[in-house]
């Protein structure tokens, strides 16, 4: 499995009393979240095959719909002629670029591990590019206060029973009682962010982008 749990030390903050005061102060320039919302919906079910299809999908495939909705990415090594996929563990870059696809072979993919690897993903966007990751309670108290933090382009995050990062997804929509989020992997549509066991997954957080 592409998950390197490690534990973060910075930018991972307790939920205050009003959580999205303490959410970005000013985003990321340029970011869409309707256009990551439109990617996500679109490939939750369904694989771009311009980038690598992995086992383990849920973070590349949120990177993807973050690329879609207009964040760039930094320059990283060319790919490979010959090698299928070229991971670069350099925690300061986040990007996936790949050789002009060749239907004759699979394409050749140079990614960097915070681009398809959760706990570096996590890593990259709180420590190196100052974004704020708020965690709650999976609980009826902790859920209801997440729904009302959550907005459409948001990453959800979903930690087990160790505290590491298990799982992440893209939230698509927000009521006022629920929220609805897509994700990889386990392919998921538009799914409930309030149906999560609280034994299997006890704490839920959110990565904001604006």
């Amino acid at each position: 499995m592409l998950l390197a749990c490690a534990c973060l030390l910075c930018c991972i903050l307790v939920a205050p009393a009003s959580p999205r005061a303490a959410a970005v102060p000013e985003g990321i320039a340029g970011y869409d979240p309707q256009a990551a919302v439109e990617y996500a919906r679109a490939h939750a079910q369904a694989r771009n095959r311009n980038y690598p299809d992995l086992e383990y999908n849920c973070t590349g495939f949120v990177s993807q719909c973050l690329v879609a909705g207009g964040l760039a990415m930094d320059e990283g090594l060319p790919p490979q002629e010959g090698v299928r996929i070229q991971y670069d563990d350099d925690g300061a870059k986040w990007y996936c670029e790949s050789l002009p696809d060749d239907t004759q072979r699979p394409p050749a993919f140079s990614v960097s591990t915070s681009f398809v690897r959760t706990t570096d993903f996590l890593r990259y966007w709180t420590e190196r590019r100052g974004m704020p990751l708020l965690e709650y309670p999976n609980s009826f108290a902790g859920r209801k206060t997440l729904v009302g933090v959550l907005r459409p382009g948001d990453v959800l995050v979903l930690y087990d029973t160790r505290g590491k990062p298990a799982h992440i997804g893209l939230v698509t929509e927000t009521k006022a009682d629920d929220a609805f989020f897509c994700s990889n992997t386990q392919d998921r549509l538009d799914m409930s962010v309030c149906t999560f066991n609280d034994e299997v997954y006890p704490t839920l957080g959110v990565l904001s982008f604006y």
